[in-house]
C-alpha cells in the first residue's frame, strides 16, 4: 500500500522557465557606424513592422527583430513617438517606388532620450518636431475632413427653447394585426 504523500508533487521544487532578469541595459547605446541613424517612430502598421522618421529626413520602414516582439517585450515597447535606434540594410538594392527598409536596433526610454541629446552632437530637430506625444492639449490637431480640439459646449450654447417636430410621412400603408400574422 503507498503511504500518504506528506511532501507535496515534485513540481513545486523545480525552477521556474521563462524568467528573465531586467532586459533593459544600464549603458547608453549610441550609434557607432555610419549605417546607424537615430529616428522616431511615427506609424505602427503591425506584423512587426513601422514608419520611421530619421534623423537625415527620411521616411523608412522598420523590421522590428525577434529580440522586441513577442516574450520578454514588456521592457521595451515600440509605440508612436519612441525615440530609437536604426540600422540601414545597405546591402539590399534600392528602387525609386518602394520604400527603403532598416532595422530595429535600440529603443531609448525618456530618461535615455535627455541623456542622448546631451551626450551626441546631432540635429535632434527633426526628431523633436515629430513627437507626437508632446503634441500639448491646448493645440489642436486637424486631418483633411476633421479637426479635433479640446472646446467643451456648455448647454447655455444651445438654444433652449426651439420647437421640435418630428413628422412621419403617411404612405397610405395599414397597420398590421400581430393577430393576423
Amino acid at each position: 500500500m503507498v503511504g500518504k504523500n506528506t511532501l507535496g508533487g515534485k513540481h513545486k521544487h523545480q525552477a521556474r522557465k521563462f524568467v528573465n532578469g531586467p532586459s533593459r541595459s544600464v549603458k547608453l547605446v549610441v550609434s557607432t557606424d555610419p549605417c546607424e541613424l537615430y529616428a522616431i517612430i511615427i506609424k505602427n502598421l503591425g506584423d512587426g513592422m513601422c514608419h520611421v522618421h530619421c534623423i537625415d529626413n527620411v521616411v523608412r520602414l522598420c523590421i522590428i527583430r525577434g529580440k522586441f516582439r513577442g516574450r520578454n517585450k514588456r521592457s521595451n515597447f515600440v509605440n508612436i513617438g519612441s525615440w530609437v535606434l536604426v540600422g540601414k540594410r545597405e546591402w539590399e538594392t534600392q528602387t525609386k517606388n518602394k520604400i527603403e527598409k532598416c532595422d530595429l536596433l535600440e529603443i531609448y526610454s525618456p530618461l535615455d532620450m535627455e541623456r542622448l541629446q546631451q551626450t551626441v552632437s546631432a540635429d535632434w530637430k527633426i526628431l523633436i518636431n515629430n513627437d507626437v506625444s508632446k503634441v500639448s492639449n491646448e493645440e489642436k490637431i486637424s486631418d483633411d475632413y476633421l479637426e479635433f480640439t479640446n472646446n467643451v459646449i456648455v448647454e447655455e450654447d444651445f438654444i433652449k427653447d426651439a420647437p421640435i417636430s418630428l413628422q412621419m410621412e403617411d404612405e397610405g400603408e395599414e397597420d398590421i394585426n400581430i393577430d393576423d400574422i
